[in-house]
């Protein structure tokens, strides 16, 4: 059967785990789909995949997506047609599940492994059932040191090379800057380039290291910009509004400056939250917005009829109110 691919388009660890997929199976690129976590993302994700799909049976996999209770109609509807056309799906995830989401949507897979790991990200969880299953052997020196990579970037850890911290910042800025370019469509075209690359046993194009170059500097000059306008919730939590930034470097940088225990960077382009703790648990406030994600890393939407898109000071603060709120309801602040 034909193999799919549907995958996180805003990191690493989504676009490692196709890659992975990618080397195993000789994946078609145009079977390869990327979704971000909010339902307009997912939803267009999920058409473009079943168009091309159509009446064949194939095998899904998905990877580094997690779950929401917003989305999971739009999921249970795309397994069981998948299945009743005579495909599997697989889903390999590291993200919070509820046993709610376990019990509607992993049961209904041929195989999930899902839920919060704190030792594998998606990448990783890939790579070993692969090796478990046959689809490739352990010790190829390219696979290892790319998981290796792929596992100290999405667990935030220190890389401790300059040549480490160069190629896990080219992915960083590299992704960062395919997914402001607008239209999935183009996104999407830079996103398989990447897939492509790794798949070849090169980490990075020389095409991608040149854009990643640029959105740097771009990222710089706004973290600067919006580093200057920040908004302290008691001594807890600060947050600040920004254009398209990396979000890990976004609130990393909220995190330096103000000391904070919790950095929230909300993403005006895009109208999405991004949540960074190395201390509490940030999906306790990004579940109750309606996201999801790691103890220590999630993210939300913004629901633009409430608050608008957030791009002047009276939407700002009525958002930082009820966030402030929020805050003290779901922590105790």
């Amino acid at each position: 059967m034909e193999i799919f691919s549907l995958t996180h388009a805003s990191d690493i660890d989504g676009l490692g785990s196709a890659a992975i997929l990618k080397t195993a199976y000789g994946i078609d690129s145009k079977n390869i789909f990327f979704a971000d976590y909010s339902g307009k993302g997912i939803s267009y994700a999920v058409a473009e995949l079943l168009k091309r799909l159509g009446r064949k049976s194939a095998v899904l996999f998905l990877t580094d997506l997690g779950m929401n209770d917003s989305l999971m109609d739009v999921y249970e509807d795309m397994i069981k047609r998948i299945r009743r056309q005579g495909g599997k799906v697989i889903w390999f995830d590291h993200h919070v599940w509820s046993r709610r989401q376990i019990d509607r949507i992993a049961s209904i897979c041929d195989l999930a492994v899902v839920g919060e790991n704190e030792k594998y990200c998606a990448t990783e969880i890939t790579y070993r059932n692969l090796i478990a299953s046959g689809r490739l052997e352990r010790g190829e020196m390219f696979l290892e040191e790319f998981v290796r990579l792929v596992h100290k970037s999405d667990f935030n850890i220190d890389a401790k090379t300059s040549k480490d911290r160069k190629i896990i910042g080219t992915y960083a800025m590299g992704i960062m800057s395919y997914n402001t370019l607008g239209p999935c469509v183009s996104r999407d075209s830079k996103l398989r380039k990447i897939v492509d690359t790794i798949s070849e046993g090169r980490f990075v194009s020389a095409e991608m290291a040149t854009d990643a170059k640029k959105f740097d500097q771009i990222n710089k000059n706004r973290t600067e910009a919006m580093l200057k306008k920040l908004y302290r919730i008691d001594d807890f939590a600060s947050l600040g509004f920004s254009e398209d930034l990396q979000s890990t470097f976004g609130c990393g940088a909220i995190m330096k400056k103000t000391g904070c225990d919790l950095a929230i960077y909300i993403n005006i382009s895009k109208g999405t939250g991004h949540l960074r703790s190395r201390i509490c648990d940030t999906t306790l406030l990004s579940k109750d917005m309606g996201g999801g994600g790691h103890p220590h890393a999630s993210g939300f939407a913004i629901d633009k009829k409430r608050f608008g898109k957030l791009q002047n000071e009276k939407e700002q603060k009525k958002f930082i109110e009820f966030v402030s709120a929020e805050i003290t309801r779901v922590y105790g602040r």
